[in-house]
């Protein structure tokens, strides 16, 4: 090894280890919801959800990908119906992006029943609309070389 080693600043170690031990406590929390019945079900997901919201914001000052904000910003309208979902397609830069998250959005036609929620809705614009977007936007830095 030479001697030009790279030293992250502090403030760089801290954001590490507070997102480290939030995604800990995450996973504990995720599956103590799982196997345990309804009072301590409704205290451990009052602790999830701004957990994750914090993980999440502190992802996104560590990722300074427009595209990402982008998404962030799309992912706090309410979704009343897929076509609130309309402006994600302007995140697909090349053609397989593009295939690759039609493809994906077309699941949501499949699994519609009949009569719609608000929740149900919003829950088929999530899994195949937002998450393959999510996917696209993480997947750049590994297509191109840069992932470290």
């Amino acid at each position: 090894m030479n001697g030009s080693r790279r030293r992250f600043t502090v403030l760089q170690r801290l954001l590490h280890w507070l997102m480290a031990v939030c995604i800990l406590a995450m996973l504990f929390i995720g599956v103590g919801m799982v196997s345990t019945l309804m009072p301590k079900y409704v205290t451990l997901v009052a602790i999830h959800k701004p957990l994750g919201i914090a993980i999440l914001l502190l992802a996104l000052i560590r990722y300074k990908d427009t595209d990402s904000r982008f998404l962030l910003l799309m992912g706090c309208i309410p979704q009343r119906y897929f076509y609130d979902a309309l402006l994600l397609w302007l995140i697909p830069a090349t053609t397989l992006e593009l295939l690759v998250t039609t493809v994906a959005s077309w699941g949501a036609w499949a699994f519609i029943p009949p009569t719609k929620t608000i929740h149900q809705v919003a829950l088929l614009s999530v899994i195949f609309n937002y998450l393959p977007m999510l996917a696209v936007v993480l997947s750049r830095p590994w297509r191109k070389g840069r992932w470290r």
